[in-house]
């Protein structure tokens, strides 16, 4: 303006800046405030989850439900309470949460309460495949208290993936405990399959995710560091090269799941189901392949060729598969593959099914 002067300028401007910076002061502390004040209620409400009166359990319950992910972390903070009941409604709320829970769950097995940290390890396990990334996620980054939890959980993964250390919901112990008293276990569905390997494509998905992402290099450094002590590191070493080899374990439980399909539901399957799945087979052991030619051994490998058609057979798999000659690329590339790899297609015929009990 034309009667200011640099003076009165500059304490405009100081005064300006007082302001701002009383407002960002005020605006910290109303957060701060609003943080503290909820933080505050939901302690209030999971010590409500146990309350002698019925209504009021409800109330609490219906209003955590209502803060979805919010209130995760409390709910995980609640499996190490001493009630039951309150336990009892904090699982149910964390499994209405569905994988929004799976961080939260993660990070108790971390906490300080042991009850807390079997409960959330309860929960991680039965949520299988789905849990993984953030398992993977939380390999390295979580305290060193969780860290044999989560290297548990994801060799637990890595041994049922989805297909080849159960039929269904039942180890092949149990199935061939019920085989031998003369006893069939019910055989999965189409729907059950097709989820499963659903469930098995999005979790190799995930896991190419993390082992690719640069900000890992430093837990996955660590991984081989361990991994190459050898005998020397103990179960630790084990852990670490099963972890290291998920990749691969999950593109060949993925091809098996497959190859199960093909076999055990092949006049079910739709005419497009029948030409993707040798490809998506073939996708996923093409790609192992090529990073570890020792596979052309592997009897399970072998098995996954066999069982999807992707084998050098003179003659069609199945009635209404493409023979050899007219197989989809995906499925020539494996072959040359397997050939320039020095496999023996001998062998893809002598492998047995791994999902029936030899």
């Amino acid at each position: 303006m034309p009667g200011d002067n640099p003076s009165r300028l500059r304490q405009n401007a100081e005064a300006a800046a007082l302001v701002g910076h009383l407002s960002t002061d005020v605006w910290g502390a109303m957060i701060r405030d609003a943080a503290q004040e909820q933080h505050n209620r939901f302690g209030i409400l999971i010590q409500q989850l146990g309350s002698p009166g019925f209504r009021k359990r409800e109330d609490a319950e219906a209003e955590l439900r209502a803060s979805g992910a919010m209130a995760g972390s409390f709910l995980v903070d609640a499996l190490g309470s001493g009630s039951h009941e309150v336990v009892r409604r904090a699982t149910r709320l964390l499994n209405g949460l569905g994988d929004q829970a799976i961080p939260h769950l993660v990070h108790g097995l971390a906490s300080p309460q042991e009850h807390t940290r079997i409960e959330a390890f309860n929960m991680l396990r039965a949520m299988g495949p789905r849990a993984v990334p953030g398992l993977l996620r939380g390999l390295g980054n979580e305290g060193e208290m969780a860290q044999p939890a989560i290297s548990t959980l994801l060799r637990l993964r890595v041994n049922d993936i989805a297909t080849s250390t159960k039929v269904g919901e039942q180890s092949l112990d149990r199935v061939a405990a019920s085989q031998a008293r003369g006893l069939t276990p019910r055989p999965r569905t189409q729907q059950e399959m097709r989820e499963h390997r659903q469930a098995a494509s999005d979790q190799l998905a995930a896991i190419d995710a993390w082992m690719q992402n640069p900000a890992n290099a430093p837990q996955i450094a660590e991984l081989q560091r361990i991994a190459r002590a050898g005998e020397a590191g103990g179960p630790g070493a084990d852990a670490a090269r099963e972890l290291i080899n998920l990749p691969q374990r999950a593109r060949l439980n993925l091809a098996l799941l497959c190859a199960q399909e093909l076999t055990e539901r092949w006049d079910q399957l739709t005419v497009p189901e029948r030409e993707e799945l040798p490809r998506q087979a073939a996708i996923a052991l093409t790609q192992a392949l090529r990073q570890d030619r020792g596979l052309i051994q592997n009897p399970e490998f072998l098995a996954a060729m066999r069982f999807t058609g992707c084998g050098m057979q003179p003659v069609p798999f199945r009635p209404g598969m493409a023979p050899a000659a007219e197989a989809p690329q995906e499925v020539r590339t494996l072959r040359e593959w397997f050939v320039r790899m020095g496999g023996n297609n001998d062998d893809i015929w002598e492998a047995p099914a791994p999902w029936r009990r030899r």
